[in-house]
């Protein structure tokens, strides 16, 4: 006869725990390659982009913080579901929903987060509320560091121009500086949509707790990613939060706003080069 085996949840427990520190773990790695990317002493607007460095590298932190308590939820949750059915595999299953429990996304991370602090769904929605309030703040401070850089890149841009125009810089080192700045340029771009890619998440994210918190029956919704409009529409459809609502048409109009000032950074670079010939 066969003897019965018994799940161990002290096992399931570690095998969430672990994905968690893992997640733990990428936020110092991804800190220190933003840092390595964009942090040039040699830069002249390396002043401007610090900021927003910096307000990535926290926010990033804090988002694998609450990815890595979904991951730990998803696991626990699994091993005492397997533990009830006498499932002996529970510990293999366990570490699979922790990393599920992440990739899931933020929504997901969040929405449980919110969940299990409120009492009620008055509260969860007031909480989630308030942070779209925050958000707010922060797209504010966002807005301005990102405008800060943009107007250095475009001081450079003009130094540069005037430099090739005087001669300063001959016709033979010309195409080298301006290869230069336009890599500066798409350097910006890149830390710049890191960061409103961030605010993204976080938006859709108070959006989609505020769906789901609006009716805890249904299914948590879906946590694909939704353009700007998409979401702003869901908002006001969906939710009878203001400053969700309002927190998703800041993150559209920032977008809106840089977008025109990296066309004309762009435009800035081709004027040079057609100058130099």
């Amino acid at each position: 006869m066969r003897a019965t085996r018994f799940p161990r949840p002290r096992a399931g427990l570690l095998a969430a725990l672990a994905a968690a520190l893992a997640l733990q773990g990428c936020a110092a790695s991804n800190t220190a390659a933003l840092r390595a990317a964009y942090d040039d002493p040699d830069d002249v607007c390396v002043a401007w982009r610090r900021p927003l460095i910096e307000q990535q590298s926290t926010e990033e932190q804090d988002r694998l913080k609450s990815a890595a308590g979904g991951a730990v939820a998803a696991g626990l949750l699994t091993s005492a579901i397997a533990a009830a059915t006498g499932d002996d595999k529970w510990w293999q299953k366990g570490a699979y929903a922790a990393a599920a429990g992440a990739l899931a996304g933020y929504s997901l991370a969040y929405f449980r987060q919110k969940e299990e602090r409120a009492s009620s769904r008055e509260q969860l929605l007031g909480s989630v509320d308030s942070d779209a309030r925050a958000e707010r703040a922060r797209l504010s401070g966002t807005a301005a560091a990102v405008q800060a850089l943009r107007d250095c890149r475009r001081r450079e841009g003009a130094t540069l121009t005037r430099n090739i125009e005087t001669r300063v810089i001959d016709a033979a080192q010309a195409p080298g500086y301006i290869d230069g700045f336009a890599r500066a340029v798409a350097d910006d771009n890149r830390l710049i949509s890191t960061v409103l890619d961030g605010a993204d998440e976080r938006v859709t994210a108070y959006v989609d707790a505020t769906a789901a918190g609006s009716d805890m029956e249904a299914a948590l919704l879906e946590n694909e990613r939704r353009d700007a409009a998409a979401r702003a529409a869901k908002a006001r459809v969906q939710t009878t939060s203001p400053n969700v609502i309002a927190a998703s048409k800041d993150v559209e109009t920032l977008r809106t706003e840089d977008a025109a000032a990296e066309a004309e950074l762009d435009q800035q670079v081709e004027a040079m080069r057609i100058l130099v010939g």
